[in-house]
């Protein structure tokens, strides 16, 4: 924010982008001051002129891999939605599968390293090269510093973090969803208004083709399952998330055609 304020940049707390305007190219936004809740304050609507729009709502993390390994998942917004679930030793719930880093929230490269060492602790102590004793020794100062930067990272996403719920005021049916596949909020609330019975992320997927092109639903879910939320009034967890699908990045072909370079499998 001084970098900016340097350069003469204005900075406006509790302000939304309403909406973007322009054809063929942007040259106009209007922004809108909330409130306490996240909602819009009605009669505070203000056109800026501009060619150049960036939003950014927050991160999420890529717990794929980890979902597709079978690892239990929970649901926490501040941290950028679904996070692995772990224990002291940062182990899932899957034996032998440790986690680090943005898979157990959102919190920055400084503490992913921390949680890293914590985890390469936890795993020296289950293959018996490190006693109780000694591993609690070693692991005692991580866990402090773990402690002090998540009380700092706690703090941050309180003030900053985006009201998800409250986002999905912005959307009208013309909001693209899912830029892929040109869904549009509208045919999302249609569908859903069709057949009652849908409710969860992969049901809405199947009908509206939602999150089946090609970024497979990496930029569209987080949106895409929030206004689920919102038309249904169910929660994160009852709408759940896109089932994980191999590969988990777009990748060429051709770095799968190994043919042979594989090793033989017994």
């Amino acid at each position: 924010l001084r970098v900016l304020r340097r350069a003469g940049v204005p900075v406006r707390f509790a302000t939304v982008v309403r909406r973007a305007d322009g054809d063929p190219d942007l040259s106009a936004v209007t922004l809108a001051e909330v409130g306490p809740t996240g909602q819009p304050v009605p009669g505070t609507d203000r056109e800026v002129p501009c060619d150049v729009l960036a939003l950014g709502y927050g991160f999420v993390p890529s717990v794929e891999l980890a979902r597709q390994a079978g690892c239990a998942v929970t649901w926490d917004s501040p941290a950028g939605g679904w996070v692995v679930g772990h224990d002291e030793w940062l182990r899932t719930s899957v034996p032998g599968i440790a986690v680090a880093g943005e898979l157990t929230g959102v919190a920055g490269a400084e503490q992913a390293a921390v949680e890293g060492r914590l985890a390469a602790l936890g795993v020296l102590r289950d293959l018996g090269l490190l006693d109780e004793r000694r591993a609690a020794a070693l692991a005692d100062p991580v866990r402090r510093e773990l402690r002090r930067r998540r009380r700092f990272v706690t703090r941050v996403l309180d003030r900053f973090a985006p009201d998800r719920a409250a986002l999905g005021s912005l959307v009208t049916d013309d909001t693209v969803l899912c830029r892929c596949e040109e869904v549009r909020a509208g045919d999302v609330r249609r569908a859903l208004a069709a057949n009652p019975h849908l409710g969860t992320a992969n049901a809405v997927k199947l009908v509206t083709r939602a999150g089946m092109g090609l970024c497979q639903g990496r930029s569209c879910q987080p949106g895409l399952c929030q206004f689920i939320c919102t038309l249904t009034g169910r929660g994160p967890e009852e709408v759940g998330a896109f089932t994980a699908q191999a590969p988990v990045k777009p990748v060429p072909l051709r770095a799968l055609a190994v043919g042979d370079a594989l090793p033989d499998t017994p």
